[in-house]
Parts: C-alpha cells; sequence; structure tokens
C-alpha cells in the first residue's frame, strides 16, 4: 500500500504522476498491468473500494513511463481524478467534470470543454491517460475513452473502478484482497503490510510469534483488504492487538485514521458508503437484506432473504449481478455452468449492509427469513441422508455450514425461535454425530434446550441428540440427560426417542466394554426403533450394533445373524452408513472366526466406504480392525462404530 498522493481527493486532483513509493504484495499484478499496457491500448484495474486500485495504477504508469517498448512508448503521463469532496463531505463526480479535468490538464483555459476539445488535443500526442477511480462519472468514462481509443492513436488509457468499462478493446486486472499466509506457510504481504504501517504509528512496535499469529487472524478477518489493514494497523497506538481483535470481531466499519487526505478513505464506513451512493435503490436494498448472510450463498437463497418490502424477486437476480460487477459481491461460483451461482460479501461491506439494515428497521425480519430458509437446507439435507445419498446431504450441509452456525449462534428471541432453530439441529443429526462435528451439535443443543417447549416432541428428540453427542465428546450427565429424554417420550408416545434412547445407552456401555449390558440395550433399541423414523438412525444400526457385541461376547454366529439381518431390512437398504457398518461386521465376524483374507477385504472395503461417508468414528473403528489384523490377534474391544469418540474426532 503507497502513501496516498496529496490532492488525490480533489477535484482537479489531475497532474504528472509522482516517483512510485513501494507496493505490498503487488508484484504480480504490478508487471501484469505493465505488460497490458504495452500490448494494448486500454487497461482497466477494477476491485472493491480500499483493495488499493489507485496505487497500483499510480506505480503502474509511472514504471510504465520508463519501461514501454518503442512502439509503446509514451511522453508524459495525465492522471485525472474522477471523484470529488466537497467541504460538506459528499463525495462524487459531477456532469462533464472529467473532461473538464483533463482539459485543464492539458493546458486548456477554466472553462467547460467537450470531449471533441480534449480529443483534438490528444490527438498527435503520446500520452499515458489515467482516470482514477470512474465510477461517479461511469457513463460519461465510456464515452470519453472510446473516442479517445478512436481518434488519438497515440494515447493509452489506464484506468480504475468498481468494474470494467465494458468496451472491446479492454484489458482488465481484478485485485483482490492480500494473502494473510504465503504459500511456504509464513506471513503474507497482508501481515508485512500492517505491521509496516503499525510501526509508522507507534515506533518500535514489535510482535512475538504469538503476536504475528494474532495479526494473521486479523489480516483475516478483514479480507486481506488493504484500506481495512491500514486503518486497522492506525488503532495500534489505542488498543493492544488482543482488544483489537475483539472489537473487529464485533465489526469493521468503526475503524478510521484522520490523516489519511482523502475523505472517502479516513474510515472504512464512508468507504462503504461512497460505493453504497452508486447503486441504484433495488441494490441498496439487497445489500443491507444480504448482511444477514455469513460465508457464501445461493441464489435461491438470495432470493428468498431479500425478496418483499416492493422488491419483485424477479429483480434480485439482477441485482445480485450488479453487485457483483460494482465488486460488492464476489462471485464464488459463476453463473451459467451446471452448478447454480453461488455469492459471497466482503466482511466490511456486511458490517456496512448490517448498519443499514438496522438503520431501516428490517433486522429482525431479516433474522427470522434467514433461520427459516437454512431451516429448510437441513430438512432438504436430511431427506437426501434418508434416501440414501449421504454425500449429497453432507455436501449440501458443507456449502451452508457458515451459513448454519450463523443461523444456530443467535440468540432465539422467543419459544417459537428456539424451536425452528432445535428442529434445524435435529435434522442435522447425522452432521453432528457421524460427520465429525459433534462438539458444536452438542454445544447448541445444550444453549436450545432450556428455550425449547418441554411438551413438545422437540424436547425430547434434542435431550437425546444431547446425550448421545456429549457421549461422543466425552462429556458428563450422559446418564441423567438420558432419563430426562425417556421421560419426555414415553407420555407423548414417541417410539423412535425411546428407542433411541436405548440405543445411545447400549453404545456407551459397548463402548465401556460392557458386552452384556450393551447387548440388552441394543435389543431393546432394534425392537422400538421403528424401520423408518422421521428423525434419527433406523432400527438397522441398533441391529447391526447388536450384532457386533454378540460377536464379541464370544457368538460370532449370533452375531453374524443379527448383522444379515440388519443389511436385508428393504428401509436400510439405501443407507450408506448402514451398509459401510455392515461391512465392518461381517469382517469383525471373519477376523473372529480365523477368515483372514475376506476379513481383510471386508475391511477394506467398510474403510472405503466410512472415508467416503466422512464419518470418523467408522473410520477409527475400521482402522483399529485393520491394525489387529495386521498383528493376527483378536485386539481389544474396539470403539464403537456410528458412536462419535474424542480419539475419532482428533485423527479425523
Amino acid at each position: 500500500m503507497r502513501k496516498h498522493q496529496r490532492g488525490a481527493g480533489r477535484r482537479g486532483g489531475e497532474g504528472r504522476v509522482r516517483a512510485p513509493v513501494a507496493l505490498v504484495g503487488r508484484d504480480t499484478e504490478l508487471a501484469t498491468v505493465r505488460g497490458l499496457l504495452a500490448s494494448g491500448r486500454l487497461v482497466s484495474v477494477v476491485g472493491t473500494a480500499g483493495v488499493g486500485k489507485s496505487s497500483v495504477a499510480r506505480a503502474a504508469a509511472t514504471l510504465a513511463r520508463r519501461s514501454l517498448p518503442p512502439e509503446a512508448a509514451v511522453a508524459r503521463v495525465l492522471r485525472v481524478s474522477c471523484w470529488q469532496d466537497t467541504p460538506g463531505g459528499r463525495s462524487g463526480g459531477t456532469p462533464g467534470g472529467v473532461v473538464s479535468a483533463l482539459a485543464r490538464a492539458l493546458g486548456g483555459g477554466p472553462g467547460p470543454a467537450g470531449v471533441r476539445d480534449v480529443v483534438d488535443r490528444l490527438r498527435s500526442r503520446r500520452v499515458l491517460l489515467v482516470l482514477d477511480d470512474i465510477d461517479p462519472v461511469h457513463a460519461e468514462g465510456i464515452h470519453l475513452v472510446q473516442s479517445v481509443l478512436q481518434h488519438a492513436p497515440g494515447v493509452r488509457v489506464l484506468v480504475t473502478g468498481r468494474q470494467p468499462l465494458g468496451l472491446g478493446e479492454e484489458q482488465v486486472v481484478r485485485l483482490g484482497g492480500l494473502p494473510a499466509t504465503a504459500p511456504d506457510g509464513g506471513d503474507g504481504p497482508a501481515v508485512e503490510l500492517f505491521l509496516r504501517r503499525a510501526r509508522a504509528v507507534r515506533r518500535g512496535f514489535t510482535v512475538d510469534g504469538a503476536g504475528r499469529r494474532l495479526v494473521r487472524g486479523l489480516c483475516e478477518r478483514l479480507d486481506g483488504l488493504p484500506l481495512a489493514i491500514v486503518l486497522a494497523a492506525a488503532q495500534v497506538a489505542r488498543f493492544p492487538l488482543p482488544r483489537l481483535a475483539r472489537l473487529l470481531d464485533a465489526g469493521q466499519c468503526w475503524l478510521r485514521d484522520e490523516s489519511l487526505p482523502a475523505r472517502r478513505q479516513r474510515s472504512l464506513r464512508a468507504a462503504m458508503e461512497a460505493q453504497y451512493a452508486l447503486c441504484d435503490r433495488s441494490a441498496r436494498v439487497v445489500w443491507a437484506r444480504l448482511s444477514v448472510a455469513a460465508g457464501d450463498f445461493a441464489l435461491d437463497a438470495a432470493v428468498f432473504l431479500c425478496q418483499g418490502g416492493g422488491l419483485d424477486p424477479r429483480e434480485v437476480p439482477a441485482c445480485l449481478a450488479r453487485l457483483a460487477a460494482a465488486a460488492i459481491l464476489e462471485p464464488v461460483r459463476e453463473a451459467g455452468g451446471v452448478l447454480p451461482p453461488r455469492y459471497r460479501m466482503t466482511a466490511a461491506a456486511r458490517d456496512f449492509g448490517a448498519e443499514r439494515l438496522h438503520a431501516a428497521g428490517e433486522s429482525e425480519e431479516a433474522v427470522d427469513r434467514h433461520l427459516l430458509w437454512y431451516s429448510r437446507v437441513a430438512t432438504d439435507a436430511h431427506d437426501l441422508w434418508r434416501a440414501g445419498q449421504p454425500t449429497r446431504a453432507t455436501l449440501l450441509v458443507r456449502d451452508e455450514a457458515a451459513n448454519i452456525r450463523a443461523a444456530l449462534d443467535r440468540a432465539p428471541r422467543d419459544e417459537i425461535q428456539a424451536g425452528i432453530a432445535l428442529a434445524l439441529v435435529l435434522d442435522l443429526w447425522f452432521w453432528w454425530a457421524v460427520c465429525g462435528h459433534a462438539a458444536h451439535g452438542r454445544e447448541v443443543v445444550e444453549r436450545l434446550l432450556p428455550l425449547t417447549d418441554t411438551t413438545g416432541p422437540l424436547y425430547g428428540r434434542g435431550l437425546c441428540l444431547a446425550a448421545w453427542l456429549a457421549a461422543g465428546t466425552g462429556g458428563e450427565g450422559v446418564e441423567e440427560l438420558l432419563r430426562r429424554a425417556w421421560e419426555a417420550a414415553v407420555p407423548a408416545g414417541d417410539a423412535a426417542t425411546a428407542g433411541h434412547v436405548a440405543l445411545v445407552q447400549g453404545m456407551v456401555a459397548l463402548g465401556a466394554g460392557e458386552l452384556d449390558r450393551a447387548a440388552t440395550f441394543l435389543a431393546d433399541a432394534a425392537h422400538i426403533v421403528p424401520a423408518a423414523p422421521a428423525y434419527g438412525p433406523p432400527a438397522a444400526l441398533s441391529l447391526l450394533l447388536l450384532g457386533v457385541t454378540r460377536a464379541l461376547r464370544g457368538d460370532p454366529a449370533e452375531g453374524l445373524r443379527d448383522i444379515r439381518r440388519a443389511l436385508r431390512d428393504p428401509a436400510a437398504q439405501p443407507d450408506l452408513l448402514i451398509r459401510c457398518l455392515g461391512q465392518y461386521g461381517l469382517a469383525l465376524v471373519d477376523h473372529l472366526t480365523g477368515r483372514r483374507s475376506r476379513a481383510w477385504r471386508r475391511a477394506h472395503r467398510a474403510l472405503a466406504q466410512a472415508v467416503s461417508l466422512g464419518c470418523p468414528s467408522a473410520v477409527f473403528a475400521t482402522q483399529h480392525l485393520l491394525q489387529d489384523l495386521e498383528r493376527g490377534t483378536a485386539g481389544t474391544v474396539p470403539r464403537p462404530p456410528g458412536l462419535l469418540c474424542e480419539a475419532a474426532a482428533e485423527n479425523w
């Protein structure tokens, strides 16, 4: 990030480009711009507010004057700032302002000038024209550049803005945030920029290893945005790094530094306001309403979150496209592909949008919509899992994990919201209990249970899931949670939850090596749980684990019958978890009965399915069995597949 040129934000900030100050982390972009200027006549450097477009363009322009080949050489570099900062604090452009400013830079009088006057003066000159921050006069800039390219063959044009001009000769360089981590794992240019600016603010500023890790985390929170990093570094004179990190967790728009020359860059809020002012009303509404989203989001989610209040849902995709073109949104997956498009919003834009949403009085409604939409996503994932498509189910949850976490981390306003959130958690039981996310699931369930209606069916199911996850993460109070779940399920006639209570009790006993007790509970669970329950694992899981228990207890023939019965269950056949654990059980029986070769093949098949499923406990149990096969001994009682354990989670 180079030092800002004095007067760059004033109207008529035109003139010769000063010598560049060293940029941080932009060597590749500088080389690209210089190469494109040598081969073409129009280059645009585009990106979001505060990404350093002007700094890159200034440095590239100065270097280009000295390094362009003879056929592309220019005798002069002219820079025109297209923004105007007025005493009242408003920023923008005025009609004809950029043309008049360019005319004055070419030696014209103070009066108004037209595009034809400017083109006539440029017709015989070899000039590199830098049109900086063209956004406020985008349409006028397109007309000017098009005329210059047509009638002044010795002129090359370098433009900076949020979006390309859209002209045929244009070559575009897009700037993103600076990486906080280098390819070799060390500090990236974002950290270097922060430390440079911090030392300029506080002489002798140093950080140790822990401090560097903290700075790296700060830069990642700031999305590597150079302006945000500069403004954050200016705060080291006021706050220690840990407190600065906590403040940034709460929001970023408060960052400011009054010493910066351009008014719109003295705070992150001002930078966002300048971009907000350039958007049309519909795009502003979409920007604000999307601020409730975390991470990236799909097109259909954006339509649901943004529609209403005078905004037709059919308008939302076009608004997304305009916001993406203006670098407010970043396309994560482009439109026009096989998969639907996805977008993300930078943290700075999201914080500013949240402020606008609050000012409009729409925050509560937007949060309600966000929770409702992602509860539907959870239901879709649950249906996919039950339909025998676990890979699609887990991919869906993984894609939406940031938004699901955001929806669950917000404190519910009332019992209704708590019920929706708990239903979301229960739909994703497989994600928490099978796919290695037990700790987070347990924390959310235990936070929601006190806010949930104790007379409804969700309460008993939530208690049972809390017990399952507590057992899988080494938590305390498992028996108490199971007792309460049983007391809630039996009066409500909820056979599935009552059976799942017995299943968890059986898995806990099996993990502790109490085989007789485990067999009793698992037999009850296999009898009580429906073949295809609306929530949670089917009866086949209990029957499979019962077969494993009986085989380990010394009756492999009886265990084999239970395992085969479970695999033949029509309701369980599409379930990859059941097939995976079935292969594990068959391999275990083969191992215990001396069929080492067949056990080896089945165990490897189970391991491949467990990896495909993303189930760390099944991977852990199968690897344990393979180790026993390699040693040629039965070994100790393995951890039960299907029950998350701390060792499995650590090794995943």
